[in-house]
């Protein structure tokens, strides 16, 4: 009778032992903490908000543990629906938050440095409140507009890369009679005209800095 009595209280012990173990798995950092994203960007611009991160990280996953050791309240899954569980998921949720909009903030700058942009440009994107297609528009009329300034001043008769740039813009905005051949004829003077009427400048026809900046907007 004894040795059953034995027996029993070894299988309880044994039961109450692996409850206690699943439950400190279920609650460890490594099978229920908040893991670190993969998509971050790590060499982001301002140090600072990624050492912020992994300091929500932390605020996070040691809220989860304590409120679970101290209270028994699991803010992941919570079972109870009390005044002290919900002010417990409403600290988490807050701390969650946080952590979320520094995640999906390095996330971005990982995205952008993926296509090729540095950190200088991803700064400028952030501050501007701009999206990628239009910084890559903006960067993209600064290089034409520095290639205007560098070239040639363009007259009739002129022929060169630059011309056959304006008549792509040309045909762009519609004026469809302009002849892609990079030269600077009669039929180009034209359609610059027309450009510079609609757009109540000076109509003379000459591709000036003003013309061609309201011609690349």
């Amino acid at each position: 009778m004894k040795q059953i009595i034995i027996f029993l209280l070894v299988i309880i012990l044994g039961i109450i032992s692996y409850g206690q173990y699943k439950k400190h798995e279920r609650f460890s950092l490594e099978n229920y903490g908040y893991n670190k994203s993969d998509k971050i960007d790590n060499n982001y611009h301002d140090k600072i908000l990624v050492y912020n991160y992994y300091q929500a990280i932390e605020n996070v996953n040691n809220y989860i543990i304590s409120k679970w050791s101290a209270n028994n309240i699991d803010v992941r899954n919570p079972k109870k629906d009390n005044a002290q569980t919900q002010l417990a998921l409403k600290k988490y949720t807050e701390k969650l938050g946080h952590l979320k909009y520094i995640e999906s903030v390095l996330e971005a700058s990982k995205a952008l440095k993926d296509k090729g942009l540095s950190n200088n440009e991803i700064k400028h994107i952030e501050q501007q409140g701009v999206t990628l297609e239009d910084f890559k528009r903006a960067k993209e009329k600064e290089k034409l507009i520095a290639l205007f300034k560098a070239s040639e001043k363009i007259k009739l008769g002129s022929k060169s890369p630059m011309v056959y740039q304006i008549q792509k813009l040309l045909l762009k905005q519609g004026y469809d009679y302009v002849l892609l051949d990079g030269l600077y004829a009669k039929i180009t003077v034209k359609a610059v005209k027309a450009f510079e009427t609609k757009h109540n400048l000076y109509a003379d026809g000459i591709m000036d800095i003003m013309t061609f900046e309201a011609l690349i907007k």
